[in-house]
């Protein structure tokens, strides 16, 4: 079992961003083993899955409107060369 398995682990294991793999395979054991810590593990997926089936994505509208908005802008570079400025075309 990890050292210290924190709620954040367990939400990194979630979501797969758990870049030791011993670390990953001790979580992996420890949720095996802990039945608090699968049902925990189980309500973190299916919250994760409801997340990203709810996900919403912007309207076609707001797109057009983002990139009419950053098509109007143009990039200048100030004479000391550490500002910039946005100027509508």
């Amino acid at each position: 079992m990890p050292k210290t398995l924190t709620p954040e682990n367990l939400v990194l294991f979630v979501y797969d961003e758990i870049s030791d793999p011993e670390m990953r395979d001790e979580l992996k054991t420890a949720i095996r083993c802990d039945n608090d810590l699968y049902d925990e593990y189980c309500q973190m997926q299916e919250t994760r899955e409801m997340i990203e089936q709810t996900a919403a994505l912007p309207s076609q509208q707001s797109i057009n409107r983002i990139l009419s908005y950053s098509k109007a802008l143009k990039v200048v570079h100030t004479s000391d060369h550490h500002t910039i400025g946005l100027v509508m075309n």
